[in-house]
């Protein structure tokens, strides 16, 4: 299993050509014997070509839910990234995997490159057509970027866009338009931020040094919370009744 992921990533098409060259021989050799079976055996032939392309491309996508997992879970993009970028190296024109590559360059905090992969897709027709694509390529941009608006507000208004993504499209636009207006150290942005994801802060002191001090106070919190919780005596330990509220 290994050895085919490995082959898928660096052998894709190679394997391919080794998957149609078959079906190729087989067509030709049956049209020279009998010229009249021309339409079928050529249709033979498409049919067989268009599945490999298919199952090759389907196993590749397979390999992108595992990479996927990790950044949901461990919230780590490198696996994402060290996948696009083997598809990419065998096929520069891909552009759903441009557009991962992107994403996983942001999430990195790789801005310019992560712009740069964004540009090389811009107006593809392959990227047009598919909403999440879109989506992802709009959340590559800065907040500011004039082609972030204006794709996003012709999501917005699609008649023919999925309602899920006209939703997004519109919440996304609103949260430009906001990060736009506060600019990206303002104050203003933290509860806004909170708000969004529904959190509150574990210790809100108003410092915004930018260097994480909330975290490591956090860090402090915890041991003692954690203290307190493993290391105390409990009542049934101390035999005293425990304290039942009184109407």
């Amino acid at each position: 299993m290994k050895t085919l992921k490995k082959l898928l990533l660096t052998r894709a098409v190679t394997l391919f050509w080794i998957w149609s060259l078959p079906a190729i021989v087989a067509a030709v050799c049956a049209i020279a014997a009998d010229p009249e079976r021309e339409v079928t055996a050529s249709a033979l032939m498409m049919l067989w070509i268009v599945a490999g392309g298919w199952i090759i491309n389907g196993a590749v996508g397979l390999m992108r839910r595992p990479a996927l997992r990790v950044l949901d879970e461990e919230c780590d993009p490198e696996p994402l990234l060290e996948l696009c970028r083997a598809v990419i190296r065998q096929n520069p024109q891909v552009v759903s995997y441009r557009v991962l590559e992107a994403w996983a360059l942001t999430l990195l905090g790789r801005e310019e490159e992560a712009l740069a992969s964004a540009n090389l897709v811009e107006g593809r027709w392959k990227l047009k057509r598919s909403a999440p694509l879109v989506l992802t390529w709009c959340a590559v941009l800065p907040p500011d970027d004039p082609r972030r608006t204006r794709t996003l507000e012709h999501m917005a208004r699609g008649r023919l866009v999925p309602k899920k993504f006209r939703r997004a499209a519109k919440e996304m636009l609103d949260w430009s338009q906001t990060v736009a207006g506060l600019g990206e150290s303002a104050p203003e942005l933290e509860p806004l931020l909170l708000e969004r994801l529904g959190k509150t802060p574990m210790i809100a002191a108003g410092l915004r040094l930018g260097e994480g001090t909330g975290a490591v106070a956090a860090v402090s919190l915890l041991d003692l919370t954690l203290a307190a919780y493993d290391g105390m005596v409990s009542f049934a330990e101390t035999g005293i009744e425990a304290y039942t509220p009184q109407a």
